[in-house]
């Protein structure tokens, strides 16, 4: 479904760590770091960051949290990506409202969820490409996973937002 709202989207691994971004021509740019802080925020937290709002409110449980691990963001837009019943990663998505942001990551989320795994020698194309090397089978395993979410994002056409 198309929006007409340029967006900055982040995706990370389980860890955390960034493993693909793009910015839509026009994206404010402010909106960069959110979109990163809020797929990092839900891998951190392991729930969407939708959820947080009410928990962040003074006097609340988690009040102060977006104070924490280098800044956590407590509004819509970031999503956990699951293989099945495992994490394997979160999207963030910034620069519209909270509801499309919150509506573009689930459909991210979504997208990744049924991409399939590349091959070794798939992987390794795609990671010369990014600059990476891999040079063994431990590497591709663990490598496997950011890749596979980054097919999943070539596959999702960020320019139809």
């Amino acid at each position: 479904k198309q929006i007409g709202q340029p967006m900055n989207i982040a995706v990370v691994d389980d860890g955390g760590h960034l493993v693909a971004f793009a910015r839509m021509d026009g994206a404010i740019k402010a909106s960069i770091d959110i979109s990163i802080r809020k797929a990092r925020t839900s891998i951190l937290m392991g729930l969407p960051t939708s959820v947080l709002m009410p928990l962040v409110q003074p006097g609340a449980e988690l009040y102060g949290l977006e104070q924490t691990a280098g800044g956590m963001v407590a509004f819509g837009g970031g999503v956990l990506i699951k293989d099945g019943a495992a994490v394997i990663g979160a999207i963030g998505v910034s620069a519209g409202s909270v509801e499309q942001d919150i509506s573009v990551a689930e459909a991210g989320a979504a997208k990744a969820a049924v991409a399939r795994p590349m091959k070794p020698a798939s992987l390794t194309a795609s990671s010369a490409r990014i600059g990476m090397k891999v040079t063994s089978s431990p590497t591709v395993f663990i490598t496997a996973r950011a890749s596979s979410i980054r097919l999943a994002l070539q596959r999702f056409s960020f320019m139809t937002i």
